[in-house]
């Protein structure tokens, strides 16, 4: 099987048409080997800086948050949190289940 993840539901149904992937799922369809997904605007967004730790938040403006994010000596996160809208959580749940083969 091979995911293919469009940016809007009218794209997933036009590629999904010429892949013949006619069967519809729980936000997705499927068929041919493929199956074809959507999203609605960003699943995920990096957190804002006082998600790192509150300081930063006072410190730091949104414009100098990606700065620092990607300059290691200024701002060395050990991990990128990210923030997921309540309302994508199970759209992103849905991407993941198929990326480690959990679906159908």
């Amino acid at each position: 099987m091979r995911l293919v993840i469009c940016e809007k539901p009218s794209v997933a149904k036009s590629i999904s048409a010429a892949l013949g992937a006619n069967e519809r799922g729980d936000g997705y369809l499927s068929g041919g080997g493929y199956i074809v997904s959507w999203c609605f605007g960003h699943l995920v967004e990096l957190a804002q800086a006082d998600a790192y730790n509150e300081s930063y938040g006072k410190q730091y403006r949104y414009c100098h948050t990606a700065e620092n994010l990607f300059n290691p000596h200024k701002f060395p996160p050990t991990v990128i949190v990210i923030f997921v809208s309540e309302h994508l959580k199970k759209r992103l749940n849905n991407h993941l289940r198929f990326v480690n083969g959990i679906f159908i």
